[in-house]
């Protein structure tokens, strides 16, 4: 995480990141997916279906001991319906898409546990009902802060007039897809301001584009990972504006 502290706000950078483990595959094993993956990695998970495959069975990715997916597709790979026929064994991809066309997918995942499952709903709740065989656990790998050192993000100029369009900069020695910039109201007196931000977030856009909404269909350029370059926040292209 990083910030630019000027005279009336922050400008912060989420740069959102190692090798990837293979997991060991055994005989009728319902779930495989690799050990490790890196923060913002494509995470791949195949499925063995030692029941009768039925169009509503579908993958879905859980935090650690948690009941509500983070992440969901059916196995045929579509994040709401499926028109073919029901898939007995095969593999569901999770990968940033561009928001307009994908919105259903929110990656990259914060690092940490999880585990992928194969289950069956007809409702399509999200919730670890109905599980099919066992789960498979999986860990998400923090970047490391070193990365993040040698990375930074600043304003064009110290001073903005009111409703003037705001550019912003930014490099850094790596980059993810989803990445984005936002910019926080700076107030002294909040001492938790940095354990809070999403809360205090006055404007953001991602790197890849420089809107919020995906206004490029089936390009998936907000998924651009982008080491460098420039954002312009102005009234066209975000909400809550002007700030």
């Amino acid at each position: 995480m990083l910030y630019y502290r000027g005279m009336k706000s922050i400008i912060l950078i989420l740069f959102c990141c190692y090798a990837v483990e293979k997991s060991s595959a055994t005989a009728n094993q319902t779930i495989t997916v690799n050990r490790q993956y890196k923060f913002g990695q494509t995470i791949v998970v195949k499925f063995n279906n030692p029941e009768p495959a039925l169009t509503s069975n579908w993958v879905g990715i859980f935090p650690k001991s948690a009941d509500e997916c983070a992440l969901r597709l059916l196995t045929c790979g579509d994040s709401s319906s499926c028109t073919e026929e029901p898939r007995q064994d095969g593999q569901v991809t999770f990968s940033a898409r561009d928001p307009r066309v994908s919105y259903k997918q929110w990656i990259p995942l914060k690092p940490g546990n999880y585990e992928a499952c194969l289950l069956n709903d007809n409702g399509f709740t999200g919730y670890k009902d109905n599980l099919i065989g066992q789960c498979e656990s999986f860990k998400i790998k923090s970047l490391k802060k070193k990365k993040l050192k040698k990375s930074r993000v600043w304003p064009t100029k110290k001073i903005f007039s009111y409703e003037e369009s705001i550019t912003v900069r930014f490099k850094g020695t790596f980059a993810v897809p989803n990445q984005w910039i936002g910019i926080y109201a700076d107030d002294p007196d909040d001492k938790d301001l940095f354990n809070d931000l999403p809360a205090h977030i006055s404007s953001w856009t991602y790197s890849g584009c420089g809107t919020q909404f995906g206004n490029q269909p089936q390009t998936e350029q907000c998924t651009t990972r982008r080491k460098k370059g420039e954002v312009e926040f102005n009234n066209t292209l975000h909400e809550c504006w002007p700030i």
